[in-house]
């Protein structure tokens, strides 16, 4: 039976966004931030707390922010945060509502561990079957792994496209060996609304967007929370 080690979510803006203005005095004063809170993002030692023209970045005791120019990423690692995360991200929103955004990303991520090395090679032959692969490698001094393959599954990634009269976007997972956990299996689900592109024309505002998020968010997790529980039981 796999263990869950890490988790994690993210939200993700791709838009025009201002850096500069996203500073944590700032963000108190709009009612998104305590002061205890900001206080954290600018006395962090280890990721301290950068603001310029180009990229904002902060770091609080349970969420992580950065800003470019092109983006907006808020990220944390504490499950039982994710309603708050959606909320703050809701404020920004609202907040800035006629700043041009061309697509939100929900994305939620996991690292599994195997109950043993031969349980997560067995996970990879399942997800990725070989036999293909083995025929399209040419001769050469590879390595044979277990079980006699040369070749092994790094990352397989699927898609599947939203019903345009539901909301436009797609639903995509990434799984692949974890980067972070021995024996691990990665998966990564991410729900983006908005053109596959990340690029609307005309363009769409964060009042558009601050509506899908408020609408979709419920399902969004519903279905982030199958795919991945998913995962782990095949581990």
């Amino acid at each position: 039976m796999a263990t869950l080690e890490l988790s994690g979510m993210s939200i993700v803006f791709v838009g025009s966004f201002n850096p500069e203005v996203f500073q944590p005095s700032w963000l108190v004063e709009q009612g998104l931030l305590s002061k205890e809170t900001a206080n954290f993002a600018s006395s962090a030692t280890d990721k301290p707390l950068l603001v310029s023209a180009n990229v904002t970045n902060f770091a609080t005791d349970w969420f992580e922010l950065q800003i470019l120019r092109d983006r907006l990423v808020i990220a944390t690692n504490d499950d039982s945060r994710k309603l708050e995360l959606k909320d703050f991200a809701f404020g920004i929103l609202t907040l800035l509502p006629e700043t041009p955004v061309d697509a939100i990303g929900i994305n939620t991520q996991a690292h599994f561990r195997a109950d043993s090395a031969g349980a997560w090679n067995d996970f990879g032959d399942r997800f990725l079957p070989k036999d293909v692969w083995e025929s399209i490698l040419p001769e050469g001094p590879w390595k044979v792994r277990s079980g006699g393959l040369r070749v092994g599954m790094r990352t397989v990634v699927i898609e599947a496209s939203r019903d345009e009269t539901v909301s436009p976007g797609l639903v995509r997972m990434e799984v692949g060996p974890s980067a972070l956990v021995e024996f691990g299996v990665y998966c990564a689900v991410n729900c983006h609304f908005g053109p596959p592109d990340g690029k609307s024309e005309p363009r769409e505002s964060a009042l558009h967007f601050s509506e899908i998020l408020k609408d979709e968010w419920a399902n969004a997790m519903s279905n982030s929370d199958q795919m991945i529980e998913s995962i782990g039981a095949s581990v």
